[in-house]
């Protein structure tokens, strides 16, 4: 009997203990500065392209005739202002021919 309980005692504690090992080896403490760096670079790199893509889209909509009420029902003042001025500065560059 007190060999059996013991055994218990020792699978608990291990259990214990190995759970907690799985925790922080699951990535709560594996979280380092060079990780963060990473990160961060690609969620600017995300929003970025979000951007770049919606302006794209917005000068499309610009291209055709799309009304500015129907442009900014979707797309922030800004996003518009900065498609508008790219618009308008392609319009006056020279073309080559």
């Amino acid at each position: 009997m007190l060999k059996s309980n013991f055994s218990e005692l020792v699978l608990q504690n291990w259990k214990s203990r190995n759970k907690g090992a799985e925790t922080v080896m699951g990535g709560q403490v594996l979280d380092y500065e060079a990780k963060r760096i990473a990160r961060a670079a690609a969620e600017k790199a995300a929003k970025e392209t979000e951007e770049a893509t919606s302006i794209e889209a917005v000068k499309n909509m610009l291209s055709f005739g799309v009304p500015e009420e129907k442009i900014l029902s979707k797309y922030p003042k800004s996003l518009y202002e900065e498609a508008l001025k790219l618009v308008e500065q392609e319009n006056n560059e020279p073309k080559e021919m």
